[in-house]
């Protein structure tokens, strides 16, 4: 999660440092002095990230958009993984990766072409 302008946050005593929101313990916004000189964030759209976001003002709240970057990564992880082909494609990548890190002559066999790929 990102802030867009940062304050200086100070503890207000008596006031409990996190709170319960859907079974998950996230740190209480109205703990702290100093909140309100954020403008506005950008977040994920984690599950744990969306339900500290719900304790933030609703102002600020209203006004902050995902970030573009993890919904595109969230877009592309459901289109890929939605096919067939690029699953299968990924499932005999991880295959070979697998039988060369446990196989020590196919691991030095990777390392010599390696080497010789960057001698080239």
């Amino acid at each position: 999660m990102s802030f867009v302008e940062w304050g200086i946050l100070k503890p207000i005593q008596g006031v409990a440092e996190f709170v319960n929101a859907n079974g998950r313990q996230v740190r209480n916004p109205r703990a702290y002095h100093g909140w309100r000189k954020i403008w506005g964030m950008v977040a994920d759209n984690g599950p744990n990230i969306q339900a500290a976001l719900v304790h933030m003002w609703q102002e600020i709240y209203d006004e902050s958009p995902p970030c573009l970057g993890h919904t595109v990564q969230l877009a592309v992880n459901d289109t890929t993984n939605s096919q067939r082909a690029v699953i299968d494609v990924l499932a005999i990548g991880r295959n070979l990766v697998s039988h060369v890190n446990k196989s020590k002559p196919a691991k030095n066999m990777l390392i010599s072409l390696q080497r010789d790929q960057q001698n080239h």
